[in-house]
């Protein structure tokens, strides 16, 4: 999770710079630049900074050109966003990401630059994620029920659905069974055995047809995987600030509750008709033809074979008409093996059903330094178990907070140096206008894994770029500087360094062999352009990354016995 910061930072970025139009708010206390912001954090090798708002006052007003549905997708999603974070995004000037990318991996540090008090932002995020650990409390017994039927519901077409389906073989066997009949002249003592036979095999017929009828009934899920993903959307957009939530959340329990009697009716019906077909054992019997011995002569033979035909017809006839019956019971038991599964499956339930926050204050620097302990606890006899986690937040000064672990804070806190982050600093100075800068350097990571694929070549130094606007596109440009990039691409049939590819004339030969020998690094860019306007689809998305982003976003369960 740690290094997907970046990944949600330019996700955030490209989604509020199409969805704000105006910042609305100011104050008198003088803003940090983006180097003093940069310079909060320790030594981070990648850096990103989002310019929040330049998005707010210049980017969005020109995208949404007043357009009332735009504008009111707007209001939505922002509010989503605040009741998501605490957090209003009108308040934020900038957002500053500092990733330690080195083994082992420091926690990373968010520095938020708001118009707001960086106080009232520390208690605002703190009494939000309050109000989210209570919702949660009322949500995930919920939501881990969701979870339960997705996955019994996802095994059943996974698995189940494509091993049943009627493929016609044993109708044909039998149809063919009937035509070796057909043809067959019986002795004038064996032709009211053999007339039973013939319409046994037809009724055997009509009953085999029956049951591959009803297979697709009993095995299909009809609209319960759309219905249970809308119960899913629904309870993911009730929120802690949504007053008739509890309201919403009965209605939610209410066609959860349908869904999952329908779903283990139908489940049951399935487990039945496997144990039916398992017990009878109609399958095993291939009718595709008649026995040699009723083609003999031999009276005695004859007389056998036909009494073996018939009762394999009798027999199979009833096995048949069992597994129908069972497919048309009204309640079909659940067997002793699908409970203990259902147990065991309950065990792995993704969401804590108790989440409690608490919070703490001490002075560092003689600045304010809150301390959140979050605990969760899940179902009894559930295989999950989260140890406590700790996140803090410092209060560096009037308008700007530093959020993560404690250790990480103090860290950066106690670092003094006068070329503090010089070097992510410097990255970032390429694009100071941009509405994203980053910057990773690389020189201090170890790329052996990926050099493997690229000739054994060990680094690639820096690399740096922005996300800037023009006109109606995105721009998204990146630079590789000073790099040692391979020349040699994993493929037999590429040139390397040490062996160029081949001409006809010594001299060139000989020329191009210095030459790529004495590569000692290659320089590039790439621009990446998007249309503002076809990227609005990720409006949708927009709420849930702010909120890992200053809620943390990680998913804490763990396996019980494991510590992270």
């Amino acid at each position: 999770m740690k290094r997907k910061i970046i990944a949600y930072g330019l996700s955030l970025t490209l989604l509020l710079a199409q969805n704000t139009f105006v910042y609305l708010q100011t104050s008198d206390v003088q803003a940090r630049s983006t180097d003093q912001l940069v310079a909060l954090l320790d030594e981070p090798e990648a850096v990103v900074v989002v310019n929040v708002k330049k998005m707010l006052s210049e980017i969005a007003p020109m995208l949404l050109n007043d357009d009332a549905a735009s504008m009111e997708k707007l209001r939505t999603t922002l509010k989503l966003i605040e009741n998501e974070t605490g957090v209003n995004p009108f308040t934020l000037d900038k957002i500053v990401f500092g990733i330690k990318l080195a083994k082992p991996a420091d926690e990373p540090l968010i520095v938020l630059q708001s118009s707001d008090s960086a106080a009232n932002l520390a208690e605002n995020i703190y009494r939000n994620q309050v109000a989210n650990a209570k919702l949660a409390d009322e949500i995930n017994p919920l939501k881990n029920r969701i979870a339960f039927v997705q996955q019994g519901i996802s095994a059943v077409t996974d698995n189940v659905q494509p091993q049943n389906q009627p493929d016609g073989t044993d109708v044909k066997y039998v149809e063919n069974f009937q035509q070796s009949l057909a043809v067959l002249k019986p002795a004038k003592s064996e032709q009211a055995a053999y007339n039973k036979l013939k319409a046994d095999a037809g009724k055997m017929l009509e009953s085999l047809k029956t049951y591959e009828s009803l297979l697709p009934t009993i095995y299909g899920l009809g609209n319960l995987p759309d219905r249970l993903t809308a119960v899913k959307a629904e309870t993911e957009k009730i929120t802690a600030a949504d007053s008739p939530r509890a309201a919403k959340i009965a209605a939610a329990d209410k066609d959860l509750t349908q869904i999952e009697t329908e779903f283990m009716l139908k489940r049951n019906r399935m487990t039945a008709t496997d144990e039916a077909r398992m017990f009878s054992g109609f399958s095993s019997e291939n009718f595709n033809g008649v026995p040699n011995d009723f083609a003999t002569a031999n009276a005695a033979l004859r007389k056998t074979a036909l009494e073996n035909m018939q009762k394999s017809v009798a027999e199979r006839i009833e096995n048949i008409d069992f597994v129908i019956k069972e497919m048309k019971s009204a309640a079909p038991k659940t067997s002793e093996r699908m409970l203990e599964s259902d147990a065991e499956n309950r065990k792995n339930a993704p969401h804590p059903v108790s989440t409690t926050i608490s919070r703490r204050e001490e002075i560092i620097g003689g600045k304010k330094l809150f301390v959140f302990t979050t605990v969760k606890k899940y179902p009894e006899n559930s295989l999950m178990e989260a140890a406590p986690v700790e996140n803090a937040m410092l209060v560096f000064d009037e308008r700007t907070l530093i959020m993560s672990g404690r250790g990480a804070i103090i860290k950066s806190l106690e670092n003094k140096s006068a070329n503090r982050s010089e070097t992510a600093r410097r990255l970032i100075a390429k694009s100071p206008d941009a509405l994203v800068a980053y910057g990773v350097d690389l020189r201090t990571v170890d790329l052996t894994d990926f050099a493997k694929a690229f000739g054994e070549q060990k680094t690639a130094w820096q690399v740096f770029g922005a996300l800037t606007s023009a006109g109606n596109d995105l721009t998204l440009a990146a630079t590789v500087e000073k790099t040692d990039f391979p020349l040699k691409i994993a493929s037999k049939s590429a040139a390397t360094a040490s062996n160029p590819p081949a001409t006809n004339n010594e001299a060139i030969d000989d020329f191009m062999s210095l030459l790529t020998k004495s590569v000692v690094g290659i320089e590039g860019k790439f621009t990446v352009r998007f249309e503002k306007k076809k990227a609005a689809a990720l409006l949708e998305q927009s709420s849930k990354l702010l909120s890992r982003v200053i809620n943390g976003g990680s998913n804490q369960s763990e396996k019980k016995g494991e510590s992270r």
